[in-house]
Parts: C-alpha cells; structure tokens; sequence
C-alpha cells in the first residue's frame, strides 16, 4: 500500500530542516518560479479557449440547426447543444451536468423519464429547474 499524503509532507519536511537556509530559499525560489509559469500557462489556455469558443459556426447548415435548437451560433452554443442532446439520452452525462450547474441534486432526477424526454423537452425541464431554483431563494 502507498504513503499516505500526510506521511510524505512528514518526510519532506524533515529533508528541508537538514537543509542550510540558502538552499531552502533556493529551492522555495524554483518552485515559485515554477508556480509562475504554471499560472501563467493555465491563464493562456482559459484565454485560448476562451476565444475559441467565441468563434461563429461558418457551416450554414449546423448554423441554422443550432439557432433553430436556440443556442448562439457560436463554437460554445453549439458545444452546450451537444452536450444537452447527449445528456437527454445518457442518465450519468445528464447527472453530471445537473451536478455541474449545481441545478439539481441527484435525489432529483427520474432516470426513467429522462430516457423518453426530446432535445427540447429536456432543454424546457432544465429551464424550470433554474426558474425554480431561482424563486425559491428570493425572499
């Protein structure tokens, strides 16, 4: 069985105190450096992504579907469509992406009918459950 989580820290912290004092600065120095770079990468690629999404779909025909299904004609509407219209007919996906909203808790969702409800059907329940949600915590 593996080191617990807590048993490395202890093993790590031991070898730092036999360090000298500029060597624990050095080392704190590279992984600051480290954790820079990291931000600064995770930054670029939520901005990348972000811009991404933003992009219009050129295909006139997908175009027409996914502002007829009422998304934006976007590359993020038409990921949203996707992911709602598998979800209609995967229970987990739909869990999980109630989950994610944090529109539903688990308790609240009945499998059997998911499996019979449309794109669109679907697309109205999550809709009320927002409106719903959104009532409930009003004064």
């Amino acid at each position: 069985m593996g080191k617990s989580i807590n048993d490395v820290l202890k093993a790590n912290a031991g070898r730092l105190a036999k360090l000298s004092p500029e060597q624990r600065h050095e080392i704190a120095v590279r992984a600051g450096k480290a954790s820079q770079l990291a931000q600064q990468q995770k930054k670029s690629l939520k901005e990348q992504l972000t811009a991404a999404l933003q992009l219009p779909i050129n295909n006139r025909k997908l175009r027409k579907e996914i502002i007829a299904d009422g998304y934006e004609p976007t590359q993020a509407g038409n990921l949203i469509r996707n992911v709602v219209q598998r979800a209609g007919k995967n229970a987990m996906m739909f869990r999980t992406l109630a989950e994610i909203l944090g529109e539903l808790q688990p308790q609240q969702i009945n499998v059997n009918v998911l499996a019979t409800m449309s794109d669109s059907e679907l697309q109205k329940k999550i809709d009320s459950i927002t409106i719903e949600q959104e009532l409930e915590e009003e004064p």
